[in-house]
């Protein structure tokens, strides 16, 4: 996955107009013929502002990651292959490792690659 960032810019620092600034950094920084960024902007705190951001090959299109708006019923998930070949989804990276753990753990005398 690409380098995933995250910048909180206060009430004063939206007034000064440093989250604009800062994206125009993150353009004329990190774009370039090989990667792109992508970004995700909102409010936070009555008025401050938080610039998230992944720094992404243009040649992998979403496969590495991006931003994507998840409706209030729907979730984001991780799929977890099992070593049987069979597949489940958690809600976390935590919960995928602690799942395959419990499955490794359960099939241990079976005779899996």
């Amino acid at each position: 996955m690409g380098d995933y960032n995250r910048q909180y810019f206060s009430i004063k620092d939206v007034e000064a107009g440093l989250h604009i600034k800062f994206i125009q950094f993150l353009l004329d920084n990190f774009e370039s013929k090989e990667y792109r960024v992508d970004m995700h902007v909102y409010h936070e705190d009555c008025g401050a502002i938080v610039v998230e951001w992944v720094r992404q090959l243009w040649n992998f299109g979403d496969e590495l990651g991006s931003f994507k708006f998840v409706d209030c019923d729907e979730y984001v998930m991780k799929e977890v292959q099992f070593p049987d070949g069979h597949y489940d989804y958690a809600h976390s990276n935590l919960e995928a490792d602690e799942m395959l753990e419990r499955w490794k753990k359960e099939h241990s005398g079976d005779n899996l690659q």
